[in-house]
């Protein structure tokens, strides 16, 4: 089932607890078709999920075809930056580059990819139209293209998107959902892990030494004249610290004298009685 923050219902799969269809939940041939093009650095691959009727999966095939070739020669890579997230690194060549994976929907060793991609939307499983689900950056699909909506103008917006700057820093904030890939995304891009990159740059990267800082325990004999020195509060400065110490002690060393002397009262007053 998808992840709860997406509000979908409807099961992705079920079945029994077995070695074979769980690896063919997560392992395909189109899946690995994607996961070689997307890691060769492909700005998306557009998956047409054909419908068994001709006539729409070819008329869906070349309004894709045409509206791809035509809007991948005038597009443009967004400007870079200096932010640590732009740095080029030792991957892909970054380029602009769509193509199209078409997609059986009767094909049997599909059927939970399939399963998958019907279930993002509630609908879906009940319409009888070809679909078109762009994926890009580590398998995420955006939400389908459908019958109609297989359109010039919506292509074309679907791919200055994918093509834009991204503005989102969190994940769950890009539109559409994951699919299941058996694949370590992490150790095949690990050069892309941007937020990796931008830690490095500063000095803080994972393999870094952690920097040490000294404490002070907050006795006041701990703390060297060189630290008290660095850090004079509001109200004592560092030249007057010598007479506020001095003024201090002045209290402490009256009170001896002051119970002395009433005590040397108080036998005075009993001696005048008894006399």
């Amino acid at each position: 089932q998808f992840p709860e923050a997406l509000g979908i219902e409807r099961p992705i799969w079920h079945g029994n607890l077995e070695e074979e269809p769980l690896r063919i939940l997560v392992h395909s041939d189109v899946r690995r078709e994607l996961l070689e093009r997307l890691t060769d650095g492909q700005t998306a691959v557009w998956v047409l999920l054909e419908s068994g009727d001709a006539a729409q999966d070819e008329a869906a095939l070349t309004t894709l075809t045409d509206e791809l070739l035509a809007t991948q020669a005038t597009l443009e890579l967004p400007e870079l930056t200096d932010s640590p997230e732009d740095a080029l690194l030792d991957g892909p060549n970054l380029r602009i580059e769509f193509s199209i994976l078409r997609l059986r929907r009767d094909d049997p060793a599909e059927q939970a990819l399939i399963s998958l991609l019907l279930a993002a939307e509630e609908d879906l499983v009940d319409l009888n139209e070809p679909m078109v689900f762009p994926v890009f950056g580590r398998g995420r699909a955006m939400l389908p293209l459908v019958g109609p909506g297989i359109s010039a103008s919506n292509i074309k917006g679907s791919a200055a998107f994918l093509a834009g700057a991204c503005s989102c820093q969190v994940k769950e904030l890009n539109p559409g959902f994951d699919l299941l890939f058996d694949a370590d995304w992490q150790d095949i891009l690990g050069w892309a892990d941007s937020p990796e990159v931008a830690m490095a740059n500063q000095g803080l990267g994972k393999n870094s030494k952690p920097v040490l800082v000294s404490i002070p325990s907050g006795s006041a004999e701990a703390v060297s004249d060189e630290s008290a020195e660095s850090v004079p509060t509001e109200t004592t400065t560092p030249s007057s610290a010598p007479e506020a110490a001095e003024a201090n002690k002045k209290p402490s060393q009256l009170l001896p004298l002051l119970i002395g002397l009433l005590l040397m009262g108080g036998i005075a007053i009993l001696m005048m009685r008894r006399a």
